[in-house]
């Protein structure tokens, strides 16, 4: 009734020299306050599976959130209509 707390969709990326857990969406009613219990499993689990970073690509609403847990600017992405 209320809806999920917390949603996660993720995915493994190869690079040649490193293998990255690729976030794709996140979100969810209580998504902050339950990403802080969460995110320190999740970033375990990744670490155990052979991933040595977490990575997403955001709007800078989303990048500013997910600085409160930990993550860091690395690259802008841009885009152009064809």
């Amino acid at each position: 009734e209320d809806g999920p707390q917390l949603g996660l969709v993720f995915q493994f990326k190869h690079y040649p020299q490193k293998m990255n857990a690729h976030v794709t969406a996140v979100g969810g009613k209580e998504m902050e306050a339950a990403a802080v219990s969460f995110w320190p499993t999740f970033r375990e689990w990744c670490k155990e599976s052979g991933a040595t970073e977490i990575e997403a690509w955001t709007s800078p609403a989303m990048t500013r959130m997910l600085a409160r847990l930990g993550f860091m600017k690395a690259y802008d992405v841009v885009r152009m209509p064809c």
